[in-house]
């Protein structure tokens, strides 16, 4: 595959995420990002998104502030969170083991991004 397109952050222009085209996007602090929108057939992210659902839990935290009458109010935070590991993969953040379709996946994104990962994050937004 040829290599990807770099953009440095200055020249960034939000329209590149809709020409349908790979980049290695530089953004600030030494962050890079890897964008490949056609990724995943349209049919991929649907097995994906099923795969998910059925496989994984997230964690949504509720946080608790107490009132100046003395009460508490319990809030759920809406957005939750899953790490999901390999056994390399120590930390304090509790984790999810990897499974067949995670490991899967996991491999799929070292070939796209070229370097060893061990874990990724994901994230769930509650309505």
């Amino acid at each position: 595959a040829p290599p990807l397109a770099t953009i440095p952050w200055a020249d960034f222009d939000a329209a590149l995420f809709g020409d349908g085209r790979a980049y290695r996007l530089l953004l600030p602090f030494d962050t890079e990002l890897l964008w490949y929108p056609h990724w995943l057939t349209p049919q991929e992210a649907d097995e994906l998104e099923r795969t998910v659902r059925e496989n994984v839990t997230f964690l949504h935290p509720t946080y608790m502030f107490q009132e100046p009458e003395g009460g508490f109010t319990k809030t759920l935070i809406k957005r939750g969170q899953v790490r999901i590991c390999g056994d390399d993969c120590p930390g304090a953040v509790s984790s999810q083991p990897l499974q067949p379709w995670s490991e899967g996946l996991l491999r799929r994104v070292e070939n796209a991004a070229g370097v060893a990962l061990n874990c990724f994050v994901a994230n769930h937004y509650a309505n």
